[in-house]
Parts: C-alpha cells; structure tokens; sequence
C-alpha cells in the first residue's frame, strides 16, 4: 500500500525539520527504523501505513501538538493543535498555546 493522497512523507520530514533534529534523532526519539525514515525522505513516498500510526499513538509531548495537522491537514491553535511551520522553537512552543 501507498500513501499518496496526503503526503505523510512530506509531513514526517517537515515535523523532523520543525524539531531540529537528525534522522537518527527522531528514528530514536519515535522508534521509527531509521532506513523507513532515510526511504520515505529519498523516495517521498510511504509504504507502510503503520508508520503514521506509529507517530500519532506515540505518547511523547513533542509530537503530540502535530497529531491533528499529521492526520488530517489541520490546526487548532487554541488546543496546541499546530503544524511544524510554528514550530520552529522546538517543544517548548506548545505552552504558548495553552
């Protein structure tokens, strides 16, 4: 299966981005493989669903205020629902929405 209709590929990397970290960072930091990450950011595609999946269900704070954006391209603010183009402070940006 390949997921084409929204671009999770672009988004995985553009949240990557938004934290500021490595791929071998956010493979550590999501218990995503890291060749999954460096294939998905090379080919721009992804073939496994269960790599989004991972990321939304992942109880970890950084990630967290991204989950409406990742899963259907949508922001709240009010919540700390945001996308990675506010995000360029890193974590800590979500308390300025709370």
């Amino acid at each position: 299966m390949i997921l084409k209709s929204t671009n999770y590929a672009e988004k995985l990397l553009a949240i990557r981005l938004a934290e500021g970290m490595t791929q071998e960072l956010f493979s550590l930091s999501t218990d995503i493989a890291l060749n999954v990450i460096k294939g998905y950011e090379t080919e721009g595609e992804i073939y496994d669903p269960t790599v989004i999946e991972k990321l939304i269900l992942l109880d970890k704070d950084r990630y967290r205020k991204y989950i409406l954006w990742l899963a259907i391209g949508q922001v709240a603010y009010e919540a700390g629902q945001i996308d990675p183009a506010l995000s360029r402070c890193g974590p800590e940006i979500i308390t300025l929405y709370l």
